[in-house]
């Protein structure tokens, strides 16, 4: 008894060419691979393309996350402790951990990003073109504190 499942009908399903990829921050573009509300708030996954030069803020969340590097050079802050991470590369941020990263490589890096719990990812879809006071404020609503600034080039 083989019963055939149309795997288009699961809710977390995700085609290529269906995915919708936006600018949160100058020079990332990212994509939503699995929202939290498809997995009951439990995780969400976003994939994202940094160009050269693209960084964010040293930043804290209440959320556990990973990224794994799938293209390229990205340096990594975690608690002031710098690390170049290249392909293959991962690294777990708990929680409360003040972290920041940018690609200072000549090619763009390609990351997973893996949050528990899920939830955070709506953020990124709100801050595209906000100017900083508008990002503080948004990222406050979601658990993120920006404590600090990027890496530096």
């Amino acid at each position: 008894m083989n019963a055939k499942v149309d795997i288009t009908s699961l809710p977390f399903l995700r085609l290529e060419k269906e995915q919708t990829w936006f600018e949160a921050i100058p020079g990332e573009r990212l994509t939503i691979r699995v929202h939290s509300s498809e997995t009951g708030g439990k995780f969400s996954i976003m994939e994202s393309i940094a160009g050269r030069g693209a960084a964010t803020p040293t930043h804290t969340h209440v959320e556990d996350e990973v990224f794994h590097i799938l293209e390229g050079e990205v340096i990594f802050s975690l608690h002031g402790e710098i690390s170049v991470l290249a392909k293959g590369d991962a690294i777990y941020i708990p929680g409360g951990a003040p972290h920041a990263w940018r690609n200072n490589a000549g090619t763009p890096a390609r990351m997973l990003a893996f949050f528990q719990p899920g939830g955070v990812e709506q953020m990124f879809t709100e801050i595209a073109g906000l100017e900083l006071p508008g990002i503080i404020e948004l990222a406050s609503k979601y658990g993120t504190v920006l404590v600090g600034p990027p890496i530096e080039a």
